[in-house]
């Protein structure tokens, strides 16, 4: 990773004439904060599912939805109003925003400060909706109201079917080597 950091730096440094190190610890709290909404965005998707599909499918459904109202399908401009007040409070657009602002215009972090914001409230807002859910998961577990899905519950049966016919061979297995015993005993 550390080596793909230099290579890119040197490329844009070379071939862009950008000057990447002068805003890198600004950019680098904003690929932190980035990172970590991700991040927890990941874990609230994972907490609201059971099975892995599911949470994969809407993994990929919300970040479909995410990347389709910012500016990297549509541009925000060709939107209606509502989509484009809608779609600043986008992680996508406000990430993508922070991120030119200080690699290519250098904005101090005064400039960048409303975007920062705006990108913590959601960081926060994520974290808060994950704990409650975890919580509101463990006390529906906890009290046994927690559903289970068709699979989870088809291979307990199928467990518990196959322990009962162990059991089942065990206790005719253990009978025949009685009425083999009582056979060995008379000869």
């Amino acid at each position: 990773m550390v080596l793909q950091t230099i290579i890119f730096i040197s490329i844009s440094n070379y071939f862009f004439k950008t000057d990447v190190l002068s805003s890198m610890h600004i950019t680098s709290m904003i690929i932190f904060f980035v990172i970590t909404f991700f991040i927890f965005l990941g874990m609230l998707i994972g907490s609201l599912f059971q099975s892995e599909e599911t949470t994969t499918l809407a993994a990929i459904t919300i970040c479909s939805i995410l990347l389709f109202f910012s500016s990297t399908i549509l541009p925000l401009e060709s939107m209606p109003s509502y989509f484009r007040n809608l779609a600043a409070f986008n992680p996508f657009v406000v990430s993508e925003n922070l991120l030119r602002q200080s690699l290519f215009f250098k904005f101090s972090f005064s400039v960048i400060q409303h975007d920062l914001v705006t990108l913590g409230l959601s960081i926060v807002a994520v974290i808060g909706l994950t704990i409650i859910i975890q919580k509101l998961l463990k006390i529906q577990i906890l009290f046994g109201i927690h559903k289970e899905d068709k699979l989870t519950t088809r291979k307990k049966a199928e467990e518990l079917a196959l322990e009962e016919k162990r059991k089942e061979d065990r206790k005719a297995s253990e009978e025949k080597i009685d009425l083999l015993k009582k056979e060995l005993e008379k000869i």
